[in-house]
């Protein structure tokens, strides 16, 4: 995938998005580069899963837990927004949970900077996963602002 300047300018950008941000909940970036042709982007190892496979495990959160998890996700979108990104995919796969129960927010591959517009994301295209997304996202990815991040939040 790496021969699609498309592909690698996203995993660009999610690299350094992700190293930009440091904050106890969102997993942090630690290399990005080229070696023998190959690109890589190194990342924090989290020793956990993802919110989706727990609750494809054992069914819906308990209130508890969901609230500790949003807090946590909300201070993380706190963070990237006073940064000025967007994260535009919120969703239960890119939350994860370490097994002494640390959450962390991952995969900026769709992180949005506001003030630089890489032409990217195109005018009048949705980019996300449909299931989270804010409708004007469906609409315009390129436009959304941090309320989107909110709402899918909110469906998360």
């Amino acid at each position: 995938l790496t021969g699609n300047d498309y592909l690698r300018s996203r995993c660009d950008l999610e690299a350094k998005s992700a190293m930009g941000l440091e904050h106890p909940n969102i997993v942090r970036a630690i290399d990005v580069g080229e070696d023998n042709a190959r690109h890589y982007l190194a990342m924090e190892f989290i020793d956990g899963e993802s919110v989706n496979k727990r609750i494809a495990r054992e069914g819906a959160l308990p209130e508890p837990d969901a609230i500790k998890i949003a807090v946590a996700v909300a201070r993380a979108l706190d963070k990237a927004h006073s940064e000025g990104l967007v994260h535009r995919d919120v969703k239960p796969d890119n939350i994860l949970v370490t097994k002494a129960g640390d959450v962390k927010l991952t995969d900026l591959g769709l992180a949005k900077k506001a003030e630089i517009d890489l032409d990217l994301t195109r005018t009048g295209k949705g980019l996300g996963t449909p299931h989270f997304m804010a409708p004007e996202q469906f609409r315009d990815a390129k436009n959304v602002d941090p309320r989107s991040d909110i709402y899918a939040l909110g469906a998360t």
